[in-house]
């Protein structure tokens, strides 16, 4: 995999959340965290070793040299995490450069293998930490000035730079850098992951709401302009003219409402018949308007409907008597005069079944196009929580049990 290197692109150069997203800028602090316990665990083992390399009579190369090595460890403490701009991070390569300078004197009195032991070590650490958090251009801004500081302070003494333990510090470098670019082309990848995902959802939502705007414009189309053309093509039989006349009128005041409001809140528009409200009282009332005006007899068995403090929320009960109009309009294809409506009340749900005596139909020669049951039932009563369950069969019958839920009502004296 080619990694393109761009200094414009390395944290550090341009403040913390300036080019990061989110789930970018949460990956980078971790791995600022990751950098600083990866520097401190190298200047930690230095701390220990300079009691250890120094000859007893030489306590103050040991101080100096590790108080400069406790100072490299506070300032990646404090200017990683916190994301401290380009002069801070300068000032951590000075103070490693410096701290490897006083380690490389102090051979005379460490012993030279320890002295580049030591050495070598500030540099992995404060070049691996430094990488693995600001990325490789301070990491080898810290690796190239320190191994310099090495090199110039071991010729000033005549000594011989051990080039092994300084390529070791090189790997823990080049490890340090790989992990921050591929953690943060990981964040990054991720985070344009999430976008996409989240522009899929928001584009799913716009259809849907399109569908759905367009399907209850089939349904208002359905119950007013072709439900008042089916009558007239029966020569308005069962319907006297100024029922028609009326009809049509409603037709007009409903379509010319649902294109002012531009299709917005369909489901709530009022409809022929008694105002939806939060109860059920208008329900029978809504069928049996409808019954009349397909010439049909309703017999309806509901007293369940009369419970005291039965309740439905105002958009299930407009669902629900439109849909049962559209379920008495349906009868007429049974070729029958008369249907019951019957009602009962479970703990959480109403059910209102419509059943007729006719000729049926079998459910799955019913054309796709077919809005009556499927749109202005099924989909409508499904929209609202509830459930269509359809029993015919042809030359048997018909019966369409519509189940909704019930509101909550708070109990006297709870808090609203």
């Amino acid at each position: 995999m080619r990694v393109k290197l761009r200094l414009a692109r390395w944290p550090g150069v341009f403040p913390a959340g300036s080019e990061a997203g989110e789930l970018e800028a949460f990956g980078l602090r971790a791995l600022d965290a990751v950098g600083v316990r990866l520097a401190q665990i190298f200047l930690v083992t230095v701390l220990l070793g300079v009691p250890i390399a120094a000859a007893p009579h030489h306590v103050g190369p040991a101080l100096i040299t590790g108080f400069s090595t406790a100072l490299c460890a506070a300032g990646v403490a404090y200017v990683l995490p916190l994301r401290r701009g380009p002069a801070w991070l300068a000032g951590l390569v000075v103070l490693t450069a410096l701290t490897v300078a006083l380690l490389a004197a102090a051979a005379a009195d460490f012993g030279p293998d320890q002295t580049h032991a030591l050495t070598a070590w500030v540099i992995a650490g404060m070049a691996s930490g430094i990488a693995t958090s600001r990325g490789p251009g301070w990491g080898i801004a810290v690796l190239v000035p320190g191994v310099a500081a090495e090199l110039v302070v071991e010729q000033a003494h005549g000594g011989l730079t051990f080039a092994p333990v300084l390529l070791g510090a090189l790997t823990y470098y080049v490890g340090g850098a790989i992990t921050h670019v591929l953690a943060r082309r990981g964040f990054a990848t991720t985070e344009q992951a999430l976008e996409a995902v989240a522009q899929a959802e928001a584009a799913q939502q716009v259809a849907e709401e399109r569908w759905r705007a367009r399907r209850e414009a089939d349904r208002l189309l359905h119950d007013t302009v072709l439900a008042t053309l089916a009558v007239l093509a029966h020569s308005g039989e069962g319907t006297t003219p100024a029922e028609l006349r009326a009809a049509c009128r409603r037709d007009l005041e409903l379509l010319g409402r649902d294109h002012q409001e531009n299709g917005h809140q369909a489901a709530a528009r009022p409809e022929p018949g008694p105002g939806p409200g939060s109860g059920v009282a208008s329900l029978v009332a809504a069928a049996r308007d409808e019954a009349v005006r397909r010439g049909l007899e309703l017999r309806a068995h509901a007293a369940a409907l009369e419970r005291p403090g039965l309740h439905l929320d105002p958009a299930v009960a407009t669902a629900l008597r439109l849909a049962l109009v559209e379920c008495v309009a349906n009868v007429r294809h049974a070729q029958v005069r008369h249907l019951d409506l019957m009602a009962s009340v479970a703990d959480t749900s109403l059910v209102l079944v419509v059943l007729d005596e006719g000729r049926g139909f079998d459910q799955d020669l019913v054309p796709a196009d077919r809005l009556g049951l499927r749109a202005s039932v099924q989909e409508r009563i499904a929209g609202v929580g509830g459930g269509v369950t359809i029993w015919t069969q042809p030359s048997q019958g018909t019966s369409v049990m519509l189940r909704v839920p019930l509101a909550r009502l708070p109990l006297p004296g709870a808090p609203s």
